[in-house]
């Protein structure tokens, strides 16, 4: 990607810088950094070698996008790269670990998928949310993706609860398997809501409605004996098709529910004002909301 300078010029934190990591020592403390937000925060149970890493076999072919404190020269914030051209080495995307993505193969135009999204506790701040998403921004513009794909994760500490009542009030407007329909390989479990609950979108789920995504698919329930999770897999498209329902816009961890989605936008849609745009609505309360474990 070009200069960093771009997105630490938007968000008015002139501290904060975003780079592709391009050493070891980089990778780690990103992988440092999501042991701590996903394993220790969110208790996820990681199977990593490394003890204080989460690693797994998608990071070696992964680009991994960081922001980086330079007071400091601390990590504060990641996520992970895959796109279609190092997805076959992988044995596939990310999301096809726990949805069926049936249709992914007719989509026309390559595909970036992002995961492992995080923001240090401290940082977790309409600013540093704007930098990472920035730099996302950058690559899609650079790199003339076609969709942005990716899975956003809450807990089910409260039973599932609040994955079902999300996934209720994404239904109605969201979701759409025109294009991609994902199957999950484990479906959430079904549950009746109180007639009471509040559905409370996590912040990186939130980004994917505005910038355009649709649902297209179920939860999918990832099993975890130390942490029950629900999790939500989206994607956008750079160009929309006059198809009725795919006008309207539409983050992942341990014993889980995740909802694949795709959406689309306008044709000649900018990546880098869209998604500068979306990190810009993601204010401080957003941010501090959860550990955005993605």
């Amino acid at each position: 990607m070009t200069q960093a300078a771009f997105a630490l010029e938007e968000s008015g934190n002139r501290h904060l810088t975003v780079e592709l990591a391009s050493d070891a020592a980089t990778l780690q403390a990103a992988q440092a950094l999501r042991y701590q937000v996903f394993g220790q925060e969110c208790g996820a149970q990681l199977h990593s070698t490394e003890p204080g890493l989460d690693q797994d076999h998608y990071d070696l072919h992964c680009e991994h996008l960081i922001v980086r404190d330079q007071r400091s020269g601390q990590v504060v914030a990641t996520t992970r790269i895959l796109d279609s051209s190092r997805a076959g080495a992988a044995g596939g995307f990310y999301s096809e670990s726990e949805f069926q993505l049936v249709g992914l193969a007719d989509l026309r135009g390559d595909i970036m998928e992002i995961g492992r999204t995080c923001v240090h506790a401290d940082y977790r701040n309409g600013a540093t949310i704007s930098v990472l998403w920035s730099g996302l921004a950058q690559l899609m513009n650079e790199r003339q993706y076609g969709y942005l794909m990716g899975c956003a994760s809450i807990d089910m500490n409260d039973g599932g609860i609040q994955a079902h009542a999300i996934m209720q009030r994404l239904r109605g407007r969201y979701l759409n398997r025109d294009y991609l329909n994902a199957i999950p390989r484990l479906p959430l479990p079904e549950r009746t809501l109180p007639d009471n609950v509040t559905a409370q979108l996590p912040p990186l789920l939130k980004a994917y409605m505005r910038l355009g995504a649709k649902v297209c698919g179920e939860p999918c329930w990832i099993r975890n004996s130390t942490a029950p999770m629900s999790s939500f897999c989206c994607a956008a498209s750079s160009c929309a098709r006059a198809t009725p329902g795919t006008s309207r816009p539409a983050e992942h961890g341990g014993s889980s529910g995740k909802h694949a989605s795709t959406g689309s936008t306008p044709c000649r849609r900018d990546w880098l004002d869209q998604l500068r745009a979306v990190a810009g609505l993601l204010g401080a309360a957003d941010a501090a909301a959860t550990p955005s474990c993605g």
